[in-house]
Order: C-alpha cells, then structure tokens, then sequence
C-alpha cells in the first residue's frame, strides 16, 4: 500500500486508536500511560508493518512510545524504503 506523506500520521493514528480501542489520542502521550501494555505496542508495530509495508524498530517504539514518536519512526522507515532521505531527496548509493 502506497500512502501519500500527509496521510501517514493520519493512518498511524487510525492504527493507534484502532488498538488501544480509544477515540482519540494526544499526540505526546506515552502509550504506556493511556492502556498500551508490551503486547498492544507490538500489535500496534504490527499493524503499521502491514499497512505501510515496511519494517518497525521495535526497540525504537519501546524507547519512545508516543504517538508522535512513533509517527517520525514510520515516516523515517518510509522514506527509507523508498529510498528518499527525511528532505525528500533521494539516498545516496555508495559507489561500488
């Protein structure tokens, strides 16, 4: 699934209340504090890893758990599987 770069924080948040089964969530929250336990939080990286097919860093989620935090996180990976820098730009490849 493709998704434009104004609809990830969107789409994680859907992610996000979808799992904790909230309305909503600030988006500085840790997710620990508002009912997230370990294994909310790797459903939560598991439904993103689907839905934006890409690879979470679990150890990144755990140390920082916001949703806001966790948005970067997806939208890091993203630009890294498409292989674009967080500016937009394309990565450099190294020479070989």
């Amino acid at each position: 699934m493709v998704h434009e770069e104004q609809n990830i924080a969107d789409d994680v948040l859907k992610i996000i209340k979808a799992t904790l089964l909230v309305e909503s969530v600030d988006m500085k929250d840790n997710l620990f504090d508002v009912g997230a336990d370990s294994l909310t939080l790797l459903e939560i990286c598991t439904q993103i890893e689907e839905g934006f097919e890409i690879e979470v860093p679990l150890e990144s989620v755990w140390e920082a758990p916001s949703a806001l935090d966790i948005i970067r996180i997806v939208e890091d990976c993203v630009h890294k599987a498409r292989g674009l820098t967080v500016s937009g730009r394309e990565a450099e490849t190294p020479a070989s």
